[in-house]
């Protein structure tokens, strides 16, 4: 196989493993798009987020959770006191100077973050665009013909 066709087949390969196989184990890829947890979780990073429940949840985990008015808004920030017997977290942004004014319900927790990747969900935006998806198709498609257009060649010099 030629440098060029092992390129052209494992790179997007490895970039799909990283939308992939979390989803397979079960955790959810966010890409941070605000600074109030900076420097800790700096803008454009990819965290992964573990499921978990109220029991797992302590002080100073890091939990993303949908707002309560929009729920379709995810935020990530720091649990600075868990009241277990109503099932509320309080949180607030490492970068912010007050606690958030609303508590979070169990019920909009998504999980805790257990992996931060700098700068990569900005890249991962991009993959994940059809433009991106495209990209890798072409890129993967490529990498299989000319590796299979190579392999031919030799072959048919080899046999003269």
């Amino acid at each position: 196989m030629s440098l060029l066709g092992f390129i052209l087949i494992f790179v997007p390969l490895i970039a799909s493993l990283f939308l992939i196989v979390p989803r397979i184990l079960g955790f959810h890829e966010f890409t941070v798009i605000s600074g109030s947890m900076e420097p800790t979780i700096p803008v454009g990073s990819m965290i992964l987020v573990k499921p978990a429940d109220i029991d797992d949840i302590k002080e100073g985990d890091i939990i993303s959770y949908y707002t309560k008015f929009h729920s379709d808004v995810v935020v990530t920030h720091r649990v600075s006191e868990v009241d277990r017997e109503n099932g509320k977290l309080t949180t607030k942004g490492d970068a912010n100077d007050m606690e958030d004014v609303n508590t979070v319900s169990i019920s909009q927790v998504i999980g805790v973050v257990v992996f931060c990747l700098p700068n990569a969900g900005i890249f991962l935006g991009r993959i994940i665009s059809v433009p991106g998806i495209v990209l890798i198709l072409t890129m993967f498609i490529s990498g299989f013909i000319l590796t299979t257009v190579g392999e031919k060649i030799r072959d048919d010099k080899k046999s003269k």
